[in-house]
């Protein structure tokens, strides 16, 4: 069997090198250069070995020497790849130097002296390429390969056939699952569809059979059907031989029919009005058609017939479920352990101390797959030497030996097997983040783009390609645990151990997760990520210098301000293709970074960086550059108009930017560009956005005090922008002139296709008429911010999808809205009100006695946030609401607390002159879990209903300096059994607590600090004369004085950046 360390899948990057050529031959780049008959030999080489190549890549599984060839292969694309990649950069540049090229131009360039040489340099290039082609051309007759190949797989694991009867012993941690699926069938009797069909998904190893078999054999199960079928599926979906099997299984005899139709009748005559069910093991077809004909003449059977499908694949559940597909869950450490436990020490054996702790070990390799424990317990079975045990242990799972009993990796490479070479390359580049790393779709994605590990198609995008293929790696489960954004899109996933285990066993050497306490980087490595923290700076000073000139991609996954080497050496990176300092220590970059010719993802959030080399703009390949949260960067390099190929550049963060290069306008294929700042010279206004048509994401233009008239904003074209989700505009902090602003504003109508609308610091009395929902139907996020001079609000009642809205700093409105509809925000789950003066009411007319001519309000309305809006006088009603923050009102904002039945978060803050809450307030809060009373300094005592609020889990008096211990009297009474967290801060005059306290049995903290030296003496931890009434609480924390956040994150702020002022601290702050 050939080593299978390592699986080589090269076509998918020959092809991409051959249109590379194909590209220069067709933009007669050869004629021109002199070497377009050697062109033409390369491409057919290249071509006669790409005829062959994916049944080479088959037939590795069982032939070394294809491994070897394929090796070599690789080893000459990968050189060519760079060459021609020199070349297409060289023309490339040449085009670029002149703003209309012509073939004459393309050709007097040549003649330069520099492109002579270059010229030379390439032809002896092309020669060297054409042999070392041609003898691996030469090479592929051994190996009886075939031209076209398409159909039949080669596989180096098959898995094992199954039936109905299980070969466990006792099954473990998958009563749940079963007790679910049974439930599921015998109550289908009443279900609509004739057949139910139940889709068992999961990971290869993880017991979707065993689950099978343990509902199949049950005795509910066996009574509820009359007639009861197994059948093996695996690999090969061939309706006829399904037909027959189930025919067989049903009649207990082999069937002589041998055409599809009256095997079909026959299934139906066995089967016509009888409730059956059907177990279909291991389905790997994704043809709905197939599927079709498979499960029509099923439709025979009784009401409440069941299927049960087990698969690997999303995809095939979707096509064949008719229920919510059931994905198996993971063991638990517990039950993971009995199983490698019965395995390993086998049944009233002796277990030795020290065999137990080192098997708890080697079940963290297991990631809770039982085929993985089964597996290793087996390999331990009869292993009594405690080295053998630490052997185990301290090795990587695919460097354990395969055998008969060893099939945790054979097992999961049947997966792999399924892929295409395209999907095998891109999954098998994820081994380079280590293991339980949380990776980053995007990131991947660009990765993947920067090292052209698939090829571009006609009208489609390369990011939309690489967003196909991670889907088709989710729905076959080599990632899972996905986080998902606001809009439902996936932002991160995880993959599984042992998935990244079978991931790191097919690239071995060439691709790997290093750090710790590791000197060198594994030779002849391609990909690599460093995982290490200022302690092991040595490792990346080292790594980062050593001769690499393989390396394609170098990624630092370091904690924030690593110690990183201050002198790089970009040299010993010729090849590199991706990299990323991201979250280093880094303040500079040398001038040779510009010689990365290569380069097409370039990572820098996070650094220290304050201004970027101009030799950068001379990476003309470069794709991605992001530079997120660079706190201290100054400038981007002047003449980034020169970086025509690139796509996504991420300046989101970098707060001390004030201007954007000059004409912008030509980086038309920018798909990213977080922040514009416009200014008012030439090549620097909003103009630049014009020909950026595929902008996306998010886009927050800012120093509109540069943007004169409606024809400027007009001409940025954000209309033509189809794919922004997220559009902010920002005026600058010392704007105060109006007359224009209206004007500006109306030029910058985004695309209805917006999601997310910020205006920061808006000047205009009156906003803009697209503010509606005929413009923007899609709209779900507002924010106006510190818009002073606006005295009207626009119709926001009328967004139907608008979900959350957050409004401050607007000096002079009065009205939230003028209600001149029913069903005002129907959607809003979120608002947030502060520093409003002028606010007096929710709508422009209410009657005295707080009706509101039948409008319904807020009827999703969950989290209210009311800050500094002294004049509103009473809260919108809302039986949703389930969080309430209110800060610096009038007291009668109090009052108008009442019917809240869904309220479980309370925040009342800064009511600096109330003496008692309003009679009442709590009584109508029957929900409320989470209580905070905070600065109310003259607050003489709780409220009287405290004691009964049923629900209360928590509750903060924070600041509250009046607040003496009769004030605290209703603390102890009526919901011992429910609070459990207690925290007083601050309340300078308060003495000691109520002698209730010991009765609160199920509280678990309790922190005092800052409060009255006498209270902090009587509850002193053993000597207190009080310490009895706390002594049961298990966190218990009573202090004098304490540090507050404000004094902390000041301290922050200048400590590690005196000089700049940051947004987000002034929010944290407030």
């Amino acid at each position: 069997m050939a080593d299978m360390a390592m699986n080589i899948i090269i076509s998918p990057f020959l092809g991409v090198l051959f249109d590379n050529l194909s590209s220069l031959i067709h933009k007669e780049v050869g004629l021109m250069w002199g070497v377009n008959n050697q062109m033409e030999k390369l491409s057919n080489t290249l071509s006669t070995i790409r005829d062959v190549l994916e049944d080479a890549e088959e037939k590795q599984m069982t032939n070394k020497a294809i491994v070897n060839w394929l090796r070599k292969l690789e080893d000459v694309a990968y050189e060519a790849d760079d060459v021609l990649d020199d070349w297409a950069t060289e023309v490339k540049l040449m085009q670029q130097g002149s703003k209309k090229v012509s073939d004459s131009f393309l050709l007097l360039s040549c003649f330069d002296f520099d492109h002579i040489k270059f010229r030379r340099k390439i032809a002896k290039k092309i020669n060297y390429f054409i042999e070392r082609f041609d003898e691996l051309a030469f090479e592929k007759s051994k190996f009886h390969v075939s031209e076209g190949f398409k159909e039949k797989k080669v596989e180096v694991y098959q898995n094992p056939e199954t039936s109905s009867i299980g070969s466990e012993l006792e099954i473990y941690g998958r009563d749940e699952e079963k007790e679910y699926i049974v439930g599921l069938l015998l109550n289908n009797v009443n279900n609509q569809n004739v057949v139910s069909i139940c889709p068992i998904i999961g990971i290869g190893g993880l017991g979707k059979t065993t689950v099978a078999q343990f509902v199949y054999n049950d005795k509910r199960v066996e009574e509820h059907f009359e007639v009861r079928v197994w059948v093996c599926v695996s690999n090969n979906f061939d309706v006829k031989k399904l037909t027959r099997a189930v025919v067989d299984s049903v009649s207990g005899n082999a069937s002589s029919l041998e055409e599809l139709d009256p095997l079909q009748r026959c299934l139906q005559g066995k089967l016509a009005g009888k409730r059956f069910l059907l177990v279909l093991d291991d389905i790997w077809n994704e043809n709905q058609e197939e599927w079709d004909r498979f499960k029509y003449p099923l439709r025979c059977g009784a009401k409440g017939s069941s299927i049960i499908v087990t698969t690997r694949l999303e995809t095939v559940a979707s096509i064949t479920g008719t229920c919510c597909p059931y994905s198996l869950k993971f063991l638990s450490e517990d039950d993971c352990w009995s199983l490698f436990r019965q395995r390993a020490f086998g049944i009233g054996n002796i277990e030795s101390p020290n065999l137990v702790k080192i098997g708890k070990e080697i079940l963290k390799k297991c990631g809770g797959v039982p085929l993985a424990a089964k597996v290793l317990g087996g390999l331990m079975r009869f292993k009594i030497d405690e080295k053998e045990w630490l052997f185990v242990r301290d090795s990587r799972i695919w460097d354990l030996p395969e055998s008969d009993e060893n099939t945790i990796l054979p097992a999961l490479r049947l997966s792999y097997s399924h892929l295409s070479p395209n999907l095998r390359r891109c999954f098998a580049y994820c081994s380079i983040f280590p293991k339980d790393h949380r990776i980053q779709k995007e990131e991947v994605i660009h990765l993947w783009m920067a090292n052209g590990l698939f090829q571009s198609k006609e009208r489609i995008q390369l990011e939309d390609i690489g967003n196909e293929i991670y889907n088709a790696l989710l729905l076959r489960s080599f990632f899972q645990d996905v986080e998902k954004d606001e809009d439902g899109n996936v932002e991160s996933f995880l993959m599984h151990d042992l998935v990244h285990d079978l991931a790191c066993s097919i690239t071995n050497q060439f691709s790997s997760a290093v750090g710790g306490h590791m000197k060198i980087l594994p030779k002849g490595a391609r990909h690599v990520s460093v995982t290490s923290d200022s302690a092991h700076s040595p490792f990346i000073v080292q790594s980062i210098n050593q001769p690499m000139p393989n390396l394609r991609t170098f990624i630092s996954l370091t904690r924030w301000g690593s110690e990183f080497p201050t002198h790089l050496n970009f040299s010993a990176f010729k090849s590199l293709r991706a990299m990323s300092l991201a979250s280093t220590n880094i303040s500079s970059l040398p001038d040779s970074i510009g010689n990365l010719k290569h380069l097409r993802y370039l990572n820098l959030s996070n650094t220290r960086i304050v201004l970027l080399p101009e030799s950068i703009c001379g990476l003309a390949n470069l794709l991605t550059f992001k530079l997120e949260s660079c706190l201290y960067l100054q400038s981007l390099p002047k003449f980034m108009n020169k970086m025509r190929s690139l796509r996504h550049l991420d300046i989101r963060g970098c707060y001390t930017l004030v201007q954007m290069p000059i004409e912008m306008g030509k980086l038309t294929c920018l798909q990213t560009l977080s922040i514009f700042i416009a200014g008012s010279g030439d090549g620097h206004g909003v103009k630049e956005l014009q020909g950026m048509d595929h902008l996306g994401g998010e886009l927050e233009i800012k120093g509109l005090e540069n943007v004169r008239s409606f024809k400027d904003a007009k001409d940025a074209n954000l209309m033509g922008k189809q794919n922004l989700r997220t559009f902010s505009l920002t005026w600058g902090d010392s704007h105060k002139e109006e007359e224009s602003d209206r004007d500006v504003i109306e030029g910058f109508q985004p695309h209805p296709n917006v999601k997310r609308l910020f205006i920061t610091r808006y000047q205009g009395r009156t906003f803009p008429s697209w503010f509606q929902f005929s413009t923007l139907p899609n709209i779900v996020e507002i924010l106006l911010k510190r818009c002073s001079r606006s005295e009207h609000l626009p119709s926001l009642g009328r967004l139907p999808l608008l979900k959350y809205l957050d409004m401050s700093g607007m000096q002079h409105v009065k009205y939230f809205s003028n209600g001149d509809m029913v069903n005002c925000f129907p959607s809003l789950e979120e608002l947030y009100l502060s520093d409003m003066p002028a606010l007096e009411e929710w709508f422009s007319y209410m009657s005295d006695s707080g009706g509101q001519n039948d409008v319904i309000m807020f009827p999703s309305l969950k989290h209210l946030r009311i800050r500094r809006c002294r004049k509103m006088k009473r809260l919108p009603l809302s039986s949703f609401l389930e969080s309430l923050d209110v800060e610096d009102c009038d007291e009668m904002l109090l009052r108008s607390l009442k019917d809240l039945p869904r309220l479980s978060s309370l925040k009342v803050n800064c009511f600096t002159e109330v003496i008692c809450f309003p009679e009442g307030m709590l009584q109508s809060l029957p929900a409320l879990q989470y209580l905070s009373i905070l600065n109310c300094t003259k607050l003489k005592a709780l409220p009287a209903e405290l004691g009964f609020l049923s629900e209360l889990i928590s509750l903060k008096i924070i600041s509250c300096t009046d607040l003496s211990c009769s004030g605290l009297t209703n603390l102890s009474h009526g919901y011992q059994t429910t609070l459990q967290s207690i925290h007083i801060s601050s309340c300078e005059n308060l003495t000691n607590l109520p002698d209730g306290l010991q009765h609160l049995t199920n509280l678990q903290l309790l922190w005092i600090s800052n409060c009255h030296p006498a209270l902090h003496k009587r509850f002193e931890k053993e000597t207190g004369e009080d310490w009895h009434k706390i002594a049961h609480i298990p966190d218990l924390r009573v202090s004098g004085k304490t540090y507050s956040l404000i004094i902390l994150l000041t301290f922050f702020s200048f400590a590690f950046a005196p000089n700049f002022d940051f947004p987000f601290l002034h929010t944290v702050l407030e």
